[in-house]
């Protein structure tokens, strides 16, 4: 399961909301929220918009904080390229 659902709402965001700021329908963010494949690029788009690491946005709490440097950025990096 992700976190996009409870990030959204800790940060007071309608799926609405969500979905006006990622250009996309009110449909697409159900479905993301429910794990449907969203693919890497909405991942990034997610995680921008919602100010939250990528990995952290796809269900791994330990990961909640974004990259500090350029390491911990490439080690995040590699690991969605995998996905």
């Amino acid at each position: 399961m992700n976190n996009i659902r409870k990030i959204r709402a800790q940060q007071g965001m309608s799926g609405s909301d969500l979905a006006k700021k990622m250009g996309v329908s009110r449909a697409f963010i159900s479905r993301a929220e429910l794990d449907c494949i969203i693919g890497k690029k909405n991942i990034k788009k997610f995680s921008e918009i919602l100010n939250v690491n990528p990995i952290y946005l796809l269900g791994a709490d330990n990961f909640k904080i974004l990259p500090k440097n350029e390491e911990e950025k490439q080690i995040l990096i590699d690991i969605i390229k995998k996905l």
